[in-house]
C-alpha cells in the first residue's frame, strides 16, 4: 500500500451571522428613529414634546410600531444566549461595558455642552425665568450628576434624554439573562417561564387596578415583560419556530385579536404614555400580546424578509444600520434637537408652522439626517472600547514586564 500524502487542511468559510438577526437589528433601530423623529411633535418652547397619535387624537397610529421594542429585546435574547451560559462574570464584565462605555462618552458630550450653555445664559439651559417653572429642563453642575444614570436625568435640551428608558431596561435585563439562560435549559421549566413571566404582567395590571401604581408593580412589569420578549430570542436562536411554522400565522392572528379586546376593553387605547393612559411605559399584558402578534408575524415571514434585506440596493443600508444601531440609538435625538434649534435659529420655523405637521417632521428629520451620519462616523468607534483602556493595559503589562 502506498502511504496517502498529508493534505493540507481546508478550512471552511466563516459561517455569515443569521441574516434576519441582521434584518431585524437595522428595521427596529431604523423605526426607533422615524418614531422620534416622525411621531414626536416638538413644542414651540423646544423642550416639551406630544406624539403625533396624540396631536391627531387617533390611538391606532400608535399601535403600528408595537413590534419595535419586542422585537428589539427579542433580539437581544438571541445574541446573548450562548454567552450568558458562560461564566456569569465574564458576561457581565462584556455586556455592560458595551452598553455603558458608549453612553458615558455621549453623556460627557452633553454635560459639556449643556454646563457651557448654563454658563453662557443660553437658552432653557441658563434661563433663570424657567427655574421655577421647568425645574426639569434647566442645569447646573449639581444637576449634571444625574446624567451618571443613563435615565432619566436633568436635560436642558429637553429631548435628548428621550430613549435612554430602553438602556436602563436593558440594564436589569442583562442582570436576569444568565438565569434565565439556564432556565432555559432545563426541560420541565423551558416552556413554563414565558408563560409565568406573561401571567406576572398580568397580575400586576389587575394590581395596578386595585391598589393603584405602586412603584413595586410598575417595576415587576418592566421587567417580566422585557425579560420575556428577551426569552423568546432564545427560543428563535435555537431555530424552535420550526417546529410550529404553521401555526405562526394563526398564533399571530390570536394574540392580534387578543390585544383588540383587551384594548377595546380596560386597556388603555393609546400605545405610548404613562401607566394610566398608555401600554408600554410600563409594558402592559395588552402590550405584551400585541408585541407577541408582531414577533410571530415577523417570524412568520422570515424567509421573505431575509431575501429582501440582501437585495442590491438593500443590503448596505441594512447593514449600516444594524452594524451601528446602538451608536444611532444613542445620538440619534441629539442630532434631531439640533436640528430643531437650527431650523428656528435660520429663522425658517415661523414658514413651517404654516406647512402640513408631517411635512415639517420631513424639513427637520432631512436636517438632523447628515448631523447623525457625521455623529457615527465619529463616535461608533466608542462600542469597540475597553475599560481600563488597551493602551493603558498595555501599559501596564510593560511596566510590570520591567520590574520583575
Amino acid at each position: 500500500m502506498t502511504a496517502t500524502p498529508d493534505l493540507p487542511a481546508v478550512s471552511s468559510p466563516p459561517r455569515e451571522r443569521d441574516r434576519f438577526v441582521t434584518f431585524s437589528q437595522a428595521l427596529m433601530i431604523f423605526l426607533v428613529v422615524v418614531a422620534h423623529w416622525f411621531f414626536l411633535v416638538v413644542q414651540d418652547n423646544g423642550l416639551n414634546s406630544i406624539g403625533i397619535d396624540r396631536y391627531f387624537q387617533a390611538p391606532w397610529m400608535s399601535w403600528i410600531l408595537v413590534f419595535v421594542m419586542p422585537m428589539w429585546f427579542g433580539m437581544v435574547g438571541a445574541l446573548s444566549k450562548k454567552s450568558a451560559l458562560g461564566s456569569v462574570r465574564t458576561y457581565y464584565a462584556r455586556r455592560f461595558k458595551r452598553l455603558l462605555i458608549p453612553y458615558f462618552v455621549f453623556a460627557a458630550v452633553m454635560v459639556v455642552l449643556e454646563l457651557t450653555l448654563w454658563a453662557a445664559k443660553v437658552g432653557a439651559c441658563g434661563d433663570p425665568a424657567l427655574r421655577s417653572t421647568e425645574m426639569w429642563f434647566t442645569m447646573n453642575p449639581l444637576k449634571a450628576l444625574s446624567w451618571v444614570m443613563p435615565y432619566p436625568h436633568f436635560d436642558c435640551l429637553g429631548v435628548t434624554q428621550a430613549p435612554f428608558w430602553f438602556l436602563t431596561a436593558l440594564m436589569f435585563i442583562t442582570l436576569v439573562m444568565p438565569g434565565a439562560a439556564r432556565i432555559y435549559q432545563r426541560r420541565r421549566l423551558k416552556y413554563l417561564f414565558p408563560v409565568l413571566l406573561a401571567g406576572t404582567t398580568l397580575a400586576c395590571d389587575l394590581g395596578q387596578k386595585v391598589l393603584g401604581g405602586l412603584p413595586l408593580l410598575l417595576l415587576a412589569r418592566i421587567l417580566t415583560t422585557w425579560t420575556f420578549f428577551a426569552y423568546i430570542g432564545f427560543f428563535y436562536i435555537d431555530r424552535e419556530y420550526e417546529k410550529v411554522r404553521r401555526w405562526l400565522l394563526p398564533g399571530a392572528a390570536v394574540c392580534t385579536l387578543a390585544t383588540v379586546v383587551m384594548v377595546a376593553g380596560p386597556y388603555p387605547d393609546y400605545l405610548f404614555g404613562t401607566a394610566n393612559d398608555g401600554n408600554q411605559f410600563p409594558p402592559t399584558a395588552a402590550y405584551l400580546m400585541g408585541g407577541s402578534a408582531a414577533m410571530l408575524l415577523l417570524v412568520w415571514a422570515r424567509e421573505s424578509l431575509t431575501r429582501f434585506s440582501s437585495v442590491r440596493g438593500v443590503r448596505p443600508f441594512v447593514d449600516y444600520m444594524a452594524t451601528n444601531n446602538y451608536t444611532i440609538y444613542i445620538w440619534h435625538m441629539l442630532a434631531y434637537s439640533l436640528a430643531w434649534w437650527t431650523v428656528h435659529w435660520v429663522g425658517a420655523w415661523p414658514t413651517l408652522t404654516g406647512w402640513p405637521i408631517i411635512l415639517r417632521q420631513v424639513v427637520v428629520a432631512a436636517v438632523a439626517t447628515p448631523i447623525l451620519v457625521a455623529f457615527v462616523a465619529v463616535f461608533a468607534r466608542c462600542e469597540g472600547w475597553d475599560f481600563p483602556p488597551r493602551w493603558f493595559k498595555r501599559r501596564s503589562g510593560s511596566v510590570e514586564a520591567a520590574t520583575t
